[in-house]
């Protein structure tokens, strides 16, 4: 069976009831509204939105706790390589359903992710699958949610749905966002750990010798937050500049960093970096 036969044949329990409990179309309208403002005001405040060209995003974290305000979560129900694509391409598709407390389905979706995506070029196997999950749940959950989000003033696409659209679709001239300058894209893991490096030497250059790598992990973990659970090129360039400044002898490793961030930017997590100490010591930057 084809991933569109399975939409096709999918069953959907019908609740007898509606999310809100309301017993009119005018109470399910109070009801959304209410839910809507302090909707927004907690997903804004905790960072849950991103803006991209005019509009505001939710991310899956948004989306999740939209859902549980009502009572429904997502569920992946699969997640397979995905079949048929070019020699040179590898990717990852997953199905997930939004379901009540008792097991009713009121939503599903398919979502995907493959390498020839800008920013997943260089991933593993393991973070696309994971992204093709939360694309699939965070668009299962929005199939419910659409319209209480969109009352809050955030987009009803997830944020996840719309980073996933090819450069082609993504200009001006398309409605949709722009594609990320190369200064923001994620750079490769082989560089995360050269930054590590960097950052163990601008720590001892200010005078953290003992503690440089407990810091780095900190700082490491810091930087990964607040962009994404990722590093963007930048901020690799950033740190080697300042290293390069502050500790002399080390110009040409961070000139080699610095290069090899502007040419091989890729989707990176904390999980894929090598540590800067010894192996088994921890994760860094």
């Amino acid at each position: 069976m084809t991933a569109v036969e399975d939409v096709v044949n999918a069953e959907l329990v019908v609740v007898d009831h509606n999310l809100f409990r309301a017993a009119t179309p005018a109470e399910v309208i109070v009801a959304a509204e209410a839910m809507a403002r302090p909707l927004g005001d907690l997903i804004r405040g905790q960072n849950m939105v991103t803006r991209i060209g005019k509009g505001e995003h939710s991310n899956i974290e948004g989306w999740q706790t939209a859902g549980a305000m009502l009572g429904i979560s997502a569920h992946t129900v699969w997640s397979r390589p995905v079949p048929d694509l070019p020699d040179d391409v590898r990717g990852w598709e997953a199905r997930a359903e939004a379901r009540t407390r008792t097991g009713e389905i009121v939503g599903a979706a398919e979502g995907m992710v493959d390498n020839s995506e800008r920013n997943w070029r260089g991933a593993t196997d393991q973070a696309m699958r994971s992204m093709a999950q939360t694309r699939a749940q965070s668009k299962a959950l929005a199939s419910v949610l659409r319209f209480v989000m969109t009352l809050t003033g955030v987009k009803g696409t997830p944020l996840e749905e719309v980073e996933g659209r090819p450069e082609r679709d993504a200009g001006a001239g398309s409605g949709g966002p722009s594609a990320l300058p190369a200064w923001a894209a994620p750079v490769a893991n082989d560089t995360v750990s050269a930054v590590a490096a960097q950052l163990v030497a601008l720590l001892n250059a200010l005078g953290v010798d003992e503690d440089a790598d407990r810091e780095v992990m900190r700082l490491g973990q810091a930087i990964f937050d607040s962009c994404g659970d990722s590093m963007p090129v930048a901020v690799a360039n950033t740190i080697g500049l300042l290293a390069a400044y502050a500790v002399p002898a080390t110009d040409a490793p961070v000139e080699d960093a610095v290069e090899a961030a502007d040419a091989s930017p890729g989707q990176t997590t904390l999980d894929d970096t090598e540590p800067a100490g010894e192996p088994g010591e921890g994760t860094t930057a």
